[in-house]
């Protein structure tokens, strides 16, 4: 249920993890289970990170390489377009290369240390927001049950006051779609 999720949602930010599980088997042909005392070696944790940057890496390659090829194609149609198909396939162009996408998997290609440290920055942030406000919503709705009819509407002003709240929203957006919270944030920072 959605409580649980919730609960879920705030370990994963807050850095929790599974049980760790072996691929190896016991004589019985079952998994066996690493104890909490086999922990990872400082190789094996580097290793996962930069597997993990590969795969980052390879995905803003991909998402490069996908709309630069859009991009090529837009160009190839406007030299054998009329002026107002021009038009149309510039503004295309425009629109492919100012994409929040694009723009975050060049910004990721450019600074991959960084970008993946904003990234965890913004996720954990985002996480935090939500699961402090869903908490205070939990409360409200929790005091709904026991409340008089006098006050059941001052508790369902102060709820949509806290899902109105502008950090909260801007959390929920974030954790729907971070490429293009991402880029909304990097043009107001870079317009100021």
């Amino acid at each position: 249920d959605a409580v649980h999720e919730k609960d879920f949602a705030g370990q994963v930010a807050a850095g929790a993890s599974a049980p760790l599980v072996a691929e190896d088997t016991d004589l019985g042909g079952r998994p066996e289970t690493a104890s909490p005392s086999e922990k990872p070696s400082e190789s094996e944790l580097q290793e996962e990170e930069e597997e993990e940057v590969d795969e980052d890496w390879d995905e803003a390659a991909r998402i490069v390489d996908e709309i630069s090829s859009q991009i090529q194609e837009v160009l190839a149609a406007t030299r054998t377009a009329s002026k107002k198909e021009k038009a149309a396939l510039l503004a295309r162009k425009r629109d492919l290369e100012s994409s929040a996408s694009y723009l975050d998997a060049l910004a990721y290609l450019e600074d991959p240390e960084g970008e993946r440290k904003r990234r965890q920055e913004g996720d954990a942030e985002a996480y935090r927001v939500v699961d402090e406000v869903a908490s205070q919503i939990a409360e409200v709705l929790a005091a709904m049950r026991t409340a008089s009819k006098k006050e059941k509407p001052v508790l369902l002003a102060r709820k949509r006051e806290l899902e109105n709240l502008p950090a909260y929203v801007e959390a929920l957006h974030y954790l729907e779609d971070p490429a293009e919270a991402r880029h909304r944030k990097r043009q107001a920072t870079s317009s100021e």
